[in-house]
């Protein structure tokens, strides 16, 4: 996700933490879609996700999303396109004739690394490790759910491009620090935004 509160923002802006109706749908967002590790897994009731909820956003910012509303809006995203491919196990079915035997999925996966003297610290939304029997990560693939609004004075095709060379750096980042700590090549780490608004993946070129 991306590195605002839980990133590198200027400190001014990070004690000033967002809690506009936009963001804080964004936060249950990210806390509801922790709770599968395939798009297949049973949808939590609505109780655990009330109480996913007070967890991600606590109970003082509850009646800012109108979480009847915000859970029925989750619920008609479960059926989008894209979430259900991003999410799909058969989606990882060719690295199977690569050497992988295993795949391992990280949700909500807190980084906190020096990397090329920077400390990087971040959160990435769902990370896809693929495993040789002996357990050796040979391919990943990093996913960041995003609910960017698109002007409706913008075309679509424009609008998608720019997003993703917004995140891109960020994307790419991650990238870095899971080649790093886990050897994997870079050409091996694939990186995919998922752009819930407008039911499109985005996947990013390995360089910009």
């Amino acid at each position: 996700s991306g590195a605002g509160a839980r990133g590198a923002l200027p400190l001014l802006d990070a004690l000033r933490p967002d809690h506009s109706p936009a963001t804080l749908f964004g936060s249950l967002i990210h806390r509801w879609l922790e709770e599968f590790e395939w798009i297949d897994d049973p949808v939590p009731s609505d109780a655990r996700l009330e109480q996913c909820a007070l967890e991600a956003i606590g109970a003082q910012w509850l009646s800012r999303v109108q979480l009847s509303e915000s859970i029925a809006k989750f619920r008609q995203h479960l059926n989008l396109y894209s979430l259900r491919q991003a999410l799909d196990r058969d989606r990882y079915l060719e690295w199977w004739s690569t050497g992988i035997t295993r795949l391992e999925v990280g949700r909500e996966r807190p980084i906190l690394e020096l990397h090329q003297g920077r400390l990087v610290r971040g959160i990435i939304d769902r990370l896809v490790m693929g495993l040789s029997a002996d357990g050796e990560p040979l391919r990943a693939e990093i996913l960041d759910y995003k609910t960017d609004r698109l002007s409706d004075k913008e075309p679509l095709e424009a609008w998608l491009e720019k997003r993703g060379e917004h995140h891109a750096a960020q994307l790419r980042l991650y990238r870095d620090v899971i080649c790093e700590r886990w050897g994997v090549p870079p050409e091996n780490v694939a990186m995919t935004l998922i752009m819930l608004d407008q039911d499109r993946l985005i996947h990013l070129p390995a360089s910009g």
